[in-house]
């Protein structure tokens, strides 16, 4: 099927795999009382989230753009979550009147610019690792996300003075968690916190438990989390619980095949050009992570470097690969659902690439 899509389309290609997204959906919904809402920063493709719309609660948000972009594309307000560190007086404002679904809080001073009715959920920053790379933690001391919990006193006294009433409390540990270990940590502890509103009167019965569920790049699966699954069907503490999965979802639904142009010999190994690069798969750049490679022909294998067409030396995905690779080849660069085109640039002009989804048999560029 892949050499026929080649045939029909001259460009790279993302192919996403309907089946993969609804199989890793159906790997979260054995919680009990849960809600996903897909955080849609990990994909903006319309019609991935139209489908997805089908099989979920909803989206969870980081600015006023992403809520337009949602509103657009039929997506209701009451199916969205407004998150981000860095909202404005006005984009609060605009989520209440647009009647978004929830606002979720990380900071003091977000709660003073609440007027009006919305479920407010408060995110901490729990000063936990997460066991990922620091570039992707998120809820260390010294990340600029969330609530610190020496606020909460002074949380709780605002909000009794002004009738505010707290939905969920929350947390993101970071991104690419692959032990359950440190989300049963921050469940721990965010069930310490939970302890201190009650001691003050205040019940809160939902807790978002945010993003941040690994897969591997390397072997091209997706992480269970059967044991964080049974853990939260036993919580006690909680009642309903709120996740916000983005990678997890989509990102090994996609391939991206891209054609080789030119190969360079160096010394004992070769260099391969490719024609897409970091402008629209800038993870090995950004964070060194590393995506299986596979060339859709075999050939002799010999060391390359496998590199893409921008003007910086960043703009490498593997050095050293021992695969056999030849000038018109095409390659497969797996599980790039996520966190590649969504963060496309328009460094260098390139021209976009096409997305493509295989749905019942069926091959539609979306």
């Amino acid at each position: 099927m892949i050499k026929k899509i080649i045939k029909n389309y001259k460009k790279p290609i993302f192919l996403y795999n309907y089946k993969k997204i609804i199989k890793n959906i159906k790997n979260i919904k054995n919680i009990k009382n849960i809600k996903i809402f897909y955080a849609i920063k990990s994909n903006y493709n319309k019609n991935i989230i139209k489908e997805l719309n089908k099989k979920i609660n909803g989206f969870e948000t980081v600015s006023i753009g992403e809520i337009k972009f949602l509103n657009k594309i039929g997506i209701k307000n009451k199916r969205i979550i407004f998150s981000g560190v860095c909202k404005k007086k006005r984009d609060i404002k605009y989520a209440i009147k647009k009647k978004v679904s929830m606002i979720s809080v990380e900071s003091f001073e977000e709660i003073n610019k609440i007027k009006g009715k919305i479920k407010i959920i408060l995110k901490y920053n729990l000063n936990l690792k997460g066991g990922t790379k620091k570039e992707i933690t998120t809820c260390k001391k010294d990340n600029k996300f969330g609530i610190r919990s020496n606020e909460t006193n002074k949380i709780i006294k605002f909000i009794k003075k002004k009738k505010i009433k707290i939905y969920a409390l929350g947390f993101h540990i970071g991104s690419q968690i692959k032990k359950v270990k440190y989300y049963i940590k921050a469940i721990k502890s965010i069930e310490k916190i939970k302890k201190i509103y009650l001691s003050k009167g205040i019940k809160i019965k939902t807790l978002n438990i945010g993003g941040g569920f690994a897969i591997n790049y390397r072997k091209n699966k997706v992480f269970y989390y059967d044991k964080l699954w049974k853990f939260l069907n036993k919580n006690k503490s909680f009642n309903n619980f709120i996740i916000e999965p983005g990678r997890y979802i989509t990102a090994n639904s996609c391939l991206t095949i891209s054609k080789v142009v030119y190969t360079k010999k160096v010394n004992k190994k070769k260099i391969a050009i490719i024609d897409i690069g970091m402008e629209s798969i800038i993870r090995p750049a950004l964070y060194k992570s590393v995506h299986k490679i596979v060339n859709l022909y075999k050939r002799i294998k010999k060391y390359h470097d496998i590199v893409g067409p921008i003007c910086e030396t960043t703009d490498t995905f593997q050095k050293n690969k021992y695969i056999g690779i030849k000038k018109g080849d095409f390659l497969i660069i797996k599980d790039t659902g996520s966190y590649c085109l969504s963060m496309r640039s328009i460094y260098n002009m390139r021209e976009k690439p096409l997305e493509v989804i295989i749905k019942n048999k069926k091959i539609k560029v979306i």
